[in-house]
Order: structure tokens, then C-alpha cells, then sequence
């Protein structure tokens, strides 16, 4: 017999919960406790445990109604007889502890909330009085032979209840806490005490989503570089001429400035991508999809001679693009939604778009900001996932910085060529030497002419010989 949190991130963290397990949730108020403890009765009794959920201070219609918003549907196990919701009143300690054991010894219990033990641990203060109040638990946890979970409120300003035996007793102890950064609400839970899991993450970042309840995200911290093999992608002449072959896992940066962004960057990226028959997702930090689609679009057609028709047909069927604004979360929210994508699409390249927004948005932060994307950018290497990162050279720091943990950087300037402004590429690849790749020069213009027509004929073959594109994502929610 095995219980749950009601969440597999949780779960993993936790570990194993068996018979006769006792989890402490502890935190300050609006933690998200009661939402925590709601979440582990619901989820049991979709698993068959009935769950009596004890309160001293919510009254019934108020918890379910607020839980509902959450996805946590308590009036459904009611209706099913899977849980048993009492409220009751604060009272003497011996009394308070009769009812107790009254009201689980009236039927089959194999959940037990208790929301919150703060009452009962005021009531019992003294040296001597504790000795009864451990004895219940101990008894209460062999009489329902299951899960035991107690709730526990700390003030603002401590990090601890300082509950002494509660503690030692419990198996597990999850501490939910919330602070404020950069105006926006940052949620963190503490697995301080699990027996039998290994805990190497001190804080984990979670949420309190609408219709999802706890959302819990696991950071990805990998310990290393993974990737064993350099897997060179195919490609028709433009990735090889521009930028020398781009590798499964490359990490690129392409910079330019601010008011003067080539479209001329997404060519070796949809060579790649058609070539292999792979798939792009692209994730803006300014533009909407539409916008995105729009470009894309506009560089298929007017750089790359596909018809309107043919441009859709390959949008349709190899590009992804969602949008988020990183002022409105949380540095961590932020990069599990990414990897959420990614996850999700399984695309070959990942294309971040207009980089600088969320550097300067979290520049208050920015130890955090390096550190996330840095685990970021290696769990993406690890799953052979190219990046791409397009950056406005706003800021040198963040540009050299960005660059420093590339593979291959490209930046994009500008020369006046005639009437015109012509792009120039100042190409590094690692382990290679400089290049300049001049957009202006009749040998790179015959090239790209040349590819352009290559690449029109392969995607006429394919539109010819393809399935239709499968059934696009849902937008998932930051």
C-alpha cells in the first residue's frame, strides 16, 4: 500500500510513502498549506483511500469552493463516500483529543488530515503534556494504518515551529514559504526531513495554479555536459557556407544591433530544420506568435522563394512559437515553462527570442538569472537539443557573457553597399578560426541564390510525399 502528495514532482522528492506515515506540512499563512493538505486527501481517495479532513478553523462550503478553483474537486469524493470533512470547535485538551479519536474510530480511515495541530499544541505546553499528545499520534498512526497528515502554522519571521517531538515523530516535513521578488510572489517548498529519499535540493519553486492546484518545479541541475558524440546535422550549402555546419546540441548566439535585425539568421536554422525534417520551436520574449509567424513567413517567401502556399505549408508543419512576458514571473516559473516546451514539441532547435528582455528584467538578480540559464542550456545540450539565442547588442556584458557559452556566435552587422545596407557576418565556431561572411559580395549572393533554389525543390518533394502535419500543441499556461 502506497500513498501520494498528488504530485509526481513531489512524489520523487518525498520519496516512498507506506503504512503508517506521518508528513508535517509547516508554513507561514497564505503558504499554501491547507491547499497542500487538500490536494493529498483528494488525490488518495481517487485511489481508493477514504480521507477524514479535520479543521479547526475553515468552514466546509468555503474549502471546497476555494479548492474547486484549484482543480481539487472535495464535494466529488464526498459524493463518492471517499472523504469526510469535520470542523470542530477548540476546546479543553483531554476533549479535544476524545473527539479525535472518536470521530476515527468511527469508520475506515486510511488518510487523515489534521488542519491544523497548532490548537492542539497550544493546549498541550507543558514538558509532561506532550508525552500524551505523542502517544496519540503514535496510536492514531496504527489505528488508521495508512497516512497521517498534520498541518502546522509558523509566524511571520521564524523558519521554525520549534515543535520538538512532533518533528522527530513525523517521517517526512515539507516547509511551505513565500516571499516577495522584484514585485512579484515567489513561492518555495523545503523537503527538510524525508526518511529513506536523499534530499540534495534545499528549495524547490512552486505554484498555486488555477484548475492544477500545487505545481511544483523541479529544477534541472545537471551535474555535466552529457553529450558524447558530435553529430554533425545535414544541410544544403547555406549552413555550410555561412557558418561552417551546425552540431546537435550546438549552443549559438546571434547578436545584432538593436535597430537593424536581419531576417537573413533564420535561413540556416530552416535549412537545418528541412533538412532533417526536424522541428522549430521558437519562444519570443517581445513579439506575439502571430508576429513571429509573420517574419517567418516574410523571410520564406522574400529571401527564400517559396509561395505564399508552400511558406504556409512549412510553417504548418515544422514551426512552434510561443510568447511569454518574463516581467509577469518568476525567474524559475520561467525556465520550467520553457523546458516545459521543449518537453512537450520535442523539437531539434530552440530559438529564444530577443534574449535581452529577460536579462534586464531580472538584472536585480542576476547571479540567479546566470545560474538557471546555465543548467538550462546544458539540460538542453544533454538532449542533443540545438539553441539558438537571439540577442539585441544592448548591453557588452551580456553579449560577451552569452557568447562565452556558445559554440558558435554570430554577429550580425552592417555595411553600405551602393544604396543599400548589406548584412556582415563575423563568424566563430569553437574550435575553428574567425570568419566574415559579406552579404554584399557577388560569390555569397550566387550561393544563396543557388541554395535558395535547392531548398524550393526539396519542399516542393515533400509536400508532395508527406502526411499531413500532425495536430498542433495546445498553448501551455507560464
Amino acid at each position: 500500500m502506497v500513498f501520494t502528495t498528488g504530485n509526481k514532482e513531489l512524489d520523487i522528492l518525498v520519496g516512498e510513502i507506506p503504512q503508517k506515515y506521518m508528513l508535517l506540512i509547516v508554513g507561514h499563512p497564505g503558504a499554501g498549506k491547507t491547499t497542500l493538505a487538500s490536494s493529498i486527501c483528494y488525490a488518495n481517495t481517487l485511489n481508493g483511500y477514504r480521507c477524514l479532513y479535520i479543521s479547526f478553523y475553515e468552514d466546509k462550503d468555503k474549502i471546497f469552493n476555494n479548492m474547486a478553483k484549484l482543480g481539487i474537486d472535495l464535494r466529488n469524493a464526498e459524493a463518492r463516500n471517499m472523504l469526510i470533512y469535520v470542523k470542530i470547535p477548540v476546546m479543553k485538551p483531554r476533549g479535544i483529543l476524545d473527539v479525535l479519536n472518536e470521530l476515527i474510530a468511527k469508520d475506515s480511515y486510511r488518510v487523515v488530515v489534521i488542519d491544523s495541530i497548532n490548537p492542539i499544541m497550544e493546549l498541550y505546553r507543558k514538558k509532561e503534556q506532550r508525552a500524551i499528545l505523542l502517544n496519540f499520534f503514535y496510536n492514531l498512526l496504527n489505528t488508521i494504518n495508512g497516512l497521517l497528515v498534520a498541518v502546522a502554522e509558523i509566524p511571520w519571521g521564524r523558519e521554525s515551529l520549534n515543535l520538538g517531538s512532533i518533528e522527530f515523530i513525523s517521517d517526512a516535513i515539507i516547509y511551505l514559504k513565500h516571499r516577495v521578488i522584484q514585485g512579484l510572489l515567489v513561492r518555495v517548498l523545503e523537503v527538510r526531513k524525508s526518511r529513506g529519499s536523499p534530499l540534495n535540493v534545499v528549495e524547490i519553486p512552486f505554484d498555486i495554479a488555477e484548475g492544477r492546484g500545487i505545481v511544483v518545479y523541479v529544477p534541472r541541475n545537471p551535474e555535466k555536459p552529457a553529450i558524447s558524440v558530435e553529430e554533425k546535422l545535414r544541410s544544403r550549402v547555406v549552413v555550410d557556407e555561412l557558418v561552417g555546419g551546425i552540431y546537435r546540441g550546438d549552443i549559438v548566439t546571434i547578436s545584432a544591433p538593436p535597430n537593424a535585425r536581419s531576417p537573413w539568421v533564420f535561413m540556416p536554422l530552416l535549412d537545418i530544420t528541412i533538412e532533417n525534417d526536424s522541428k522549430i520551436l521558437i519562444i519570443s520574449y517581445k513579439y506575439s506568435p502571430i508576429e513571429i509567424v509573420s517574419l517567418i513567413r516574410s523571410v520564406l517567401v522574400n529571401n527564400m522563394g517559396l509561395s505564399s502556399e508552400e511558406a504556409s505549408w512549412v510553417i504548418d508543419r515544422y514551426i512552434h512559437v510561443e510568447s511569454v512576458n518574463p516581467a509577469s514571473i518568476s525567474i524559475p516559473r520561467l525556465a520550467n515553462f520553457e523546458l516545459r516546451l521543449v518537453e512537450m514539441f520535442k523539437p531539434g532547435i530552440v530559438v529564444f527570442h530577443a534574449c535581452e528582455i529577460p536579462w534586464r528584467v531580472m538584472k536585480s538578480v542576476e547571479d540567479v538569472y546566470w545560474t538557471q540559464l546555465i543548467n538550462q542550456l546544458i539540460w538542453l545540450e544533454n538532449q542533443g537539443v540545438i539553441v539558438v539565442r537571439l540577442i539585441s547588442r544592448v548591453d557588452k556584458h551580456f553579449v560577451k557573457m552569452s557568447e562565452s557559452l556558445s559554440d558558435l556566435v554570430i554577429r550580425v552587422r552592417y555595411r553600405i553597399s551602393g544604396n543599400e545596407l548589406k548584412p556582415i557576418w563575423f563568424v566563430w565556431r569553437r574550435g575553428g578560426e574567425p570568419r566574415i561572411i559579406d552579404f554584399s559580395s557577388r560569390d555569397i549572393a550566387e550561393k544563396i541564390i543557388e541554395c535558395s533554389k535547392k531548398f524550393k525543390e526539396i519542399i516542393k518533394m515533400r509536400i508532395k510525399t508527406s502526411l499531413p502535419p500532425s495536430t498542433s500543441l495546445h498553448t501551455l499556461q507560464p
